[in-house]
C-alpha cells in the first residue's frame, strides 16, 4: 500500500494519517528573497538563512551573497518563518510569511541577538570524543540494573558506548527497544519486559541529557566564502517520532528512496520515496513476513542500474528486492542458520552479485541470476563487518570496525586478508562506510579519527586526508565518478563535505540544524552536485545542492 503526505485525511476509524501536505510540481514556484544585515545595519554576506514550512515539515536553507542578499527559489506555496544565523549572532524568527504560487515575497533579517555556545562535534546525544574514556577506564555506577546492563548490553558493544550516551528517558526506552530488535535478528535471547524496564531505569537515571538542545549551535561561526556559499539545503522531517530513516539511495531517475524502520508505535518496514523536484514524499509498505510488523527492520538500501532496490530485513531472515518502476517486491530468504543482517550493501554492476557484511566478522553475497548465496568468514573473530565496497576487480573490501582494520576478499582463493589502519594521533579510527572511485580505488570514512582514507586496491597503499573540521565524524562516502569528486558525510559536525583529490581541496556545507545526524549520503546520478542524506536519529531526509559560480573562489 502507498501512503502519501496529502491534505489531512481520516481513515474509517477516524485516526489522523498525516498532517503534512504534499507539494506538486506546479506548486513549487514560490520565491522568497531579502537582505541580511548586522545590528548596525551593515549587510552580511555568508549568513545562513533558514526558511521553515512547518505545515509541510520542510526546511530550506540558503546562504546570503554580496550585499547581504539571499534568494530561495522553487518553494512550495504556504506559510514560512525566516531566521538568519551568522558569526556569534542570529536574528529573531520572523512572523509567518505567506507565499503564494507565482507571487514573490521579501523579508529582511537583522543579526541582532547573541547565539548560544557552540556545540562541539559529537554523535547526537553523546559526549564529544575528547570526553570519551578509554575502555579499560570505564566503570559503571552502582545501582539497580547495573548487573543486567553488564550482562546484556555489552554482548554487542562495549561499555564506552553506554557511558558516553546522554539522552532522555524516552530516548533510552527507544534505544533499548531497538537493541531488542537487533538481538532477535542475531538469534540472541531477547530481554524480558521486566529486564528491559530495569535497564531503562538504570540508564535514564545515570546517563541523562546534559546539553540543552539548540538548533543553531552547530552552524559555523566563520562565514563561508566563495563557492562555499553557493548551495542550498532541503530537509524533510518524518513522522512519527523514531521513524528512523536509517539509509538513503537514489534511483537512475534521481528519485531518492530511504528505509523507514519505525518505532514501537509504528510498524516498521516501509520505503520512503522522495522526489527532489516536486518535493513529494510517499511511503510503501514492505510485504509481511514471519516476524510481527513492529519487528520489521529494513537495512541499508542500494539501487542497481536497472532501478531495482535491494535491502535486508533481518528479523524476517530475508533480503527484499523492490522494482522502483513497478513497485513489485520479491523475497530472497537466507539459508537456515544464516543471519540476514547487513549495515551496508554493494552491487557489482557487471555481474549482478550483491555483497553485504553481517556486522560480526563475515561477509556474504547473493548471485541474483542463480539465487545462490556465498559466505566468507574473516580470520579474526568479532572483527566486525560494517561498510562494504567493490574495487576495480569486483572484489569486496569491508570495514572491520571492531579492530580498526580493513578486510579484503580474494575471490580466487576465497580468503580474507586483514589490513591494519594507522592514523597518526588516533588510537581508535573506527572505519565506517566506503565506496569506490572511477579507478576502482576504495574510499573509507574513518569515524572516530575524523578522517577520509583512500586505499589503492592494486598496491594496498592507504592515504589519509584531513577535513577542515576537527573531529568531524567522517561516516559515509559517495563518489562523482565522472569528475572524481569525493563526498563524505561529517556526521558529528552536521556537515557534508566535498573533496577534490586532484587539488587536495575541501569544501564543507553545513546543515540547518544541530544533531541532524547525516550518516548515509548518496549522489544523484542525474545531477553530480546534488547529494541526498538521511538523519537516522533526527528523523530527517534531505539533500544539498551545490551551485558553483564561475567567478567564485573555490
Amino acid at each position: 500500500m502507498m501512503l502519501r503526505y496529502g491534505l489531512k485525511k481520516r481513515i474509517a476509524a477516524g485516526v489522523l494519517l498525516f498532517a503534512a501536505q504534499s507539494a506538486s510540481a506546479a506548486d513549487n514556484v514560490g520565491l522568497l528573497k531579502g537582505l541580511v544585515k548586522d545590528s548596525s545595519g551593515k549587510p552580511v554576506a555568508g549568513a545562513f538563512v533558514k526558511l521553515r514550512n512547518n505545515e509541510r515539515h520542510f526546511t530550506f536553507m540558503v546562504v546570503s551573497k554580496e550585499g547581504g542578499a539571499f534568494e530561495a527559489k522553487d518553494l512550495p506555496a504556504g506559510s514560512y518563518t525566516a531566521e538568519a544565523v551568522g558569526t556569534d549572532t542570529q536574528s529573531k524568527i520572523s512572523t509567518p510569511i505567506v507565499l503564494k504560487s507565482g507571487s514573490p515575497a521579501a523579508i529582511n533579517l537583522a543579526l541582532a541577538d547573541k547565539r548560544g555556545p557552540a556545540l562541539p562535534p559529537a554523535w547526537p546525544d553523546h559526549l564529544p570524543s575528547a570526553q570519551t574514556p578509554k575502555a579499560d577506564a570505564v566503570k559503571l555506577p552502582d545501582g539497580e540494573g547495573k548487573a543486567l546492563v553488564q550482562e546484556k548490553c555489552t554482548v554487542c558493544h562495549d561499555s564506552v558506548r553506554i557511558v558516553t550516551t546522554r539522552t532522555s528517558a524516552g530516548e533510552w526506552e527507544h534505544l533499548i527497544w531497538s537493541m531488542r530488535q537487533y538481538m532477535v535478528a542475531l538469534n540472541q535471547t531477547d530481554l524480558t519486559d521486566a529486564q528491559a524496564a530495569a535497564i531503562q531505569g538504570y540508564l535514564a537515571q545515570n546517563f541523562p541529557s546534559v546539553v540543552p538542545y539548540n538548533e543553531n549551535n552547530r552552524l559555523p561561526r566563520a562565514l563561508p566564502e566563495g563557492n562555499a556559499r553557493n548551495y542550498r539545503v532541503v530537509t524533510f522531517k518524518l513522522e512519527p517520532e523514531f521513524a528512523e530513516p536509517h539509509d538513503i539511495a537514489v534511483d537512475p531517475t534521481g528519485i531518492a528512496w530511504a528505509a523507514k524502520r519505525g518505532g514501537q508505535a509504528l510498524a516498521g518496514g516501509k520505503l520512503i520515496r522522495f522526489d527532489p523536484h516536486t518535493l513529494e514524499i510517499s511511503e510503501i509498505d514492505a510485504p509481511p513476513g514471519s516476524a510481527p510488523p513492529s519487528r520489521r527492520r529494513l537495512g541499508n538500501p542500494q539501487i542497481a542500474p536497472d532501478g531495482v532496490l535491494w535491502t535486508s530485513d533481518s528479523p524476517n531472515k530475508r533480503w527484499l528486492s523492490f522494482d522502483t518502476k513497478t513497485h513489485k517486491f520479491i523475497n530472497y530468504f537466507l539459508p537456515e542458520g544464516k543471519i540476514a543482517n547487513s549495515n551496508a550493501l554493494a552491487i557489482n554492476r557487471s555481474n549482478g552479485m550483491i555483497w553485504a557484511g553481517d556486522e560480526r566478522n563475515s561477509i556474504y553475497a547473493l548471485d541474483t541470476k542463480t539465487g545462490q548465496w556465498s559466505f566468507y568468514r574473516a580470520p579474526t573473530a568479532g572483527s566486525g563487518a560494517y561498510g562494504i565496497a567493490l574495487d576495480g576487480n569486483g572484489e569486496p573490501w569491508f570495514a572491520e570496525d571492531k579492530i580498526d582494520k580493513i578486510g579484503h576478499l580474494d575471490l580466487k582463493t576465497g580468503k580474507i586478508e586483514e589490513l591494519p589502519i594507522k592514523v597518526e594521533g588516533s588510537e581508535i579510527v573506527l572505519p565506517r562506510r566506503m565506496n569506490s572511485d572511477a579507478e576502482g580505488n576504495i574510499w573509507v570514512g574513518l569515524w572516530q579519527a575524523g578522517k577520509l582514507m583512500k586505499i589503492d586496491y592494486k598496491t594496498r597503499k592507504m592515504t589519509i586526508f584531513t577535513p577542515p573540521t576537527k573531529d568531524a565524524g567522517c561516516y559515509s562516502v559517495t563518489v562523482d565518478k565522472k569528475n572524481n569528486i569525493i563526498w563524505v558525510s561529517e556526521q558529528t559536525a552536521d556537515k557534508i563535505a566535498r573533496f577534490d583529490p586532484k587539488t587536495n581541496s575541501w569544501m564543507e556545507f553545513a546543515l540547518p540544524d544541530s544533531q541532524s545526524d547525516p550518516r548515509r549520503i548518496e549522489l544523484d546520478p542525474t545531477d553530480p552536485n546534488r547529494v541526498f542524506f538521511s538523519g537516522n536519529s533526527a528523523n530527517l531526509i534531505g539533500f544539498i545542492e551545490y551551485m558553483p559560480a564561475a567567478n567564485a573562489r573555490n
